[in-house]
């Protein structure tokens, strides 16, 4: 697989979110090659979210507060996507 694009990222953290992606493919996410200084950052920062964010249950990743971080990182990831539509 090549690197990961902005589409690839929204959608596999708006999976993570809504539970229809599975521990490996987050792992995979969390692991793959990403050129784009943006979307490494955003990979970094949902790396260290279980410590940052520590989960209440053991079968979470995070907590709400972890939640509402990714939640933000895919309103901007979508704002960023519809605006380079725009550019075409």
């Amino acid at each position: 697989m090549g690197s990961l694009t902005e589409k690839d990222v929204y959608n596999i953290i708006s999976s993570f979110i809504d539970g229809s992606i599975n521990d490996s493919g987050w792992d995979g996410f969390l692991y793959a090659s990403i050129k784009d200084p943006y979307l490494k950052e955003i990979r970094d920062e949902c790396a260290v979210l279980w410590e940052k964010y520590p989960p209440q249950n053991p079968n979470e990743y995070c907590n709400q507060e972890g939640l509402k971080v990714l939640k933000n990182i895919l309103s901007d990831l979508k704002s960023k996507i519809e605006t380079e539509k725009q550019k075409k």
